[in-house]
């Protein structure tokens, strides 16, 4: 594989168009960000002048797009290991064959699956209240939270989430809703990544002492509504039970399957 420069922008989108929903944060970052920046890389595999295989490290995560076909996981199983990202994402059947092809990857990661969902337009009492939008200066209120949950914050560094939540919010690619109770935020909800046509929503999570009681009920269905009304195709990624079955009961479809590989805490 060889890294990709600006000039490889155009026909990397245009791979990724092919696919959009199972590479959507691959396919906002390099939409957004190019690849002259100082927090992504790009690697591509090209055959006979046409890309086969994408990595993108965003931070301290690597994301993975294979065109179809079979074909050799070696370099991307290199990048993988020299790199050691915190976390390894992409579709399921892609993570799957990584996981199998590496005794090293399957002693250094944990694999996790899921589903990718779009969620369409959902009914609201109107008397219910309206979660609120958050300010940049609540962005280190908001890792913290997200980090204190395993299964979505664990694979965080709390002052890298940070900076990547403030990035957004900056580049106006992310937005944050929040619920506060008693002066604090105990409830958040996120999109993690926009752009035209498109948003992934993500970091949905109620403190512990505050759950039953709608709240992310709420916080979903606004923002998802917010989103369908701004002809955006509301996108989220789900693996677990008890979350999935209340975006099932939303309304929500499922489109396909995707899988991460999470590193080990040494």
């Amino acid at each position: 594989m060889n890294r990709a420069v600006e000039a490889d922008k155009v026909i990397i989108i245009k791979e990724l168009e092919k696919d959009i929903l199972n590479n959507v944060y691959m396919y906002i970052d390099i939409l957004t960000y190019g690849l002259d920046n100082d927090f992504m890389d790009v690697w591509v595999c090209r055959e006979e002048n046409e890309i086969k295989q994408i990595v993108l490290k965003y931070y301290d995560s690597f994301q993975v797009y294979v065109a179809e076909g079979e074909y050799c996981y070696t370099d991307i199983l290199k990048l993988i290991l020299e790199y050691q990202p915190a976390m390894v994402s992409g579709k399921a059947d892609i993570i799957e064959k990584l996981y199998s092809k590496s005794n090293e990857l399957s002693k250094l990661y944990k694999e996790t699956y899921g589903v990718v969902l779009i969620q369409p337009y959902v009914k609201l009492d109107k008397n219910i209240f309206s979660p609120e939008l958050a300010s940049k200066n609540d962005m280190e209120e908001i890792a913290q939270l997200i980090c204190s949950d395993e299964g979505i914050g664990g694979h965080y560094d709390p002052v890298d989430l940070r900076d990547q939540l403030i990035r957004r919010y900056e580049d106006k690619t992310g937005r944050n809703y929040v619920i506060r109770k008693d002066g604090k935020i105990v409830a958040h909800y996120a999109t993690y990544a926009e752009a035209p046509g498109i948003a992934v929503m993500g970091g949905l999570i109620v403190s512990q002492e505050y759950r039953g009681k709608g709240y992310a009920r709420l916080l979903h269905s606004y923002l998802a509504n917010t989103l369908i009304t701004e002809n955006k195709k509301a996108v989220l990624f789900c693996h677990e039970e008890n979350a999935l079955n209340m975006y099932l009961k939303l309304g929500a479809e499922i489109y396909s399957r995707y899988g991460k590989l999470t590193l080990a805490k040494k």
